[in-house]
């Protein structure tokens, strides 16, 4: 079996890039530079610093547990590519799946616009002709990558539903001609 082959029979995963992590914990970091900026000019006036301590500590905590938030929610979002399907899952408590078949699917483009080729990422859009809607893999790392493999996923898919097809018609074949021979 030759190396690409084995490319779209096997199992891919794919992540949003690490990219979009990073602007959400920079959001994150700005957000709570703001919030301390403001609450420091509040409770600037109040002799207790005790108070401004607590605060403080609880703004800590919190921006902690966002930006832990902020990773698994990134870590728990992916698109399997597998030879027949594409799953998507999300969500950390309440997981969500979705199963696309590849035998609905038609063609596959990339969208990636000029920070998208800077940074490494981009949009995997599959049309589907019988359905007549698209299916886009958003945000996700080396979109030309995964296109190519999506696209040999569907050749596959097409190749072995083919080669299903011709065998139908042998089977079908065999069985008219058996039934005269004996």
């Amino acid at each position: 079996m030759n190396e690409q082959s084995t490319s779209f029979k096997s199992t891919h995963l794919i992540r949003e890039s690490v990219f979009f992590l990073i602007m959400r914990v920079l959001g994150l970091q700005i957000a709570l530079t703001v919030t301390l900026f403001l609450l420091l000019g509040v409770y600037q006036k109040i002799p207790t610093s005790l108070l401004l301590g607590w605060l403080l500590f609880a703004a800590v905590v919190i921006h902690t547990f966002l930006i832990m938030f902020v990773f698994l929610a990134w870590k728990c979002q992916y698109y399997i590519v597998k030879s027949n399907h594409i799953v998507y899952r999300k969500g950390i408590i309440r997981v969500h799946k979705d199963v696309i078949s590849l035998s609905s699917l038609g063609t596959v483009s990339v969208e990636q616009g000029i920070v998208g080729r800077v940074f490494g990422y981009g949009n995997v859009v599959i049309a589907s002709p019988i359905l007549e809607e698209h299916t886009t893999l958003r945000c996700i790392t080396s979109p030309e990558f995964y296109g190519k493999i999506i696209q040999e996923s569907l050749h596959y898919q097409r190749k072995d539903s083919d080669q299903d097809d011709v065998e139908v018609i042998q089977r079908q074949r065999v069985k008219k001609v058996m039934p005269s021979l004996t």
